[in-house]
């Protein structure tokens, strides 16, 4: 008959070290990946806010929309007529190619309808809308 409880062993304790690594490597993980950089535009626009943080992709072609309706591919100055040719063009040079789209705020839905017509058109399957997190300056 035995007085005290069996012990537990030591092997319990050492079975715990690999779980903490795993969690400790990802939460340094998720540290990294959920790093979002400041976006900085070609031309003066001030971007949508979003409640929802994810970063954009460092990589892609950028498509600025002024307020005044000015279309800027890459920093370069485009015609609103040869958007399609432009996307075009894109889409036949590399299918995966990422664009971001970033709008002006004070845009009004109707001024984006023929950009939205002309990346439907395109076939470009991988578009990121620009924002800024909600309640940054």
């Amino acid at each position: 008959m035995r007085l005290f409880p069996p012990r537990a062993s030591a092997a319990n304790d050492t079975q715990l070290i690999p779980l903490i690594n795993i969690i400790f490597l990802m939460l340094i993980f998720f540290m990294v990946a959920g790093r979002i950089s400041a976006q900085k535009t070609a031309a003066p626009i001030t971007l949508p806010e979003a409640a929802l943080e994810q970063a954009a992709a460092e990589h892609a072609v950028r498509l600025e929309m002024t307020r005044e309706g000015a279309l800027l591919l890459d920093g370069a100055a485009l015609e609103n007529a040869a958007l399609p040719d432009a996307l075009a063009r894109l889409h036949g040079a590399d299918p995966q190619t990422r664009l971001q789209l970033a709008l002006d705020r004070e845009l009004q839905a109707a001024d984006l309808t023929p950009v939205l017509g002309a990346l439907r058109a395109s076939g470009l399957a991988h578009v990121e809308l620009l924002s800024t997190r909600k309640g940054a300056p």
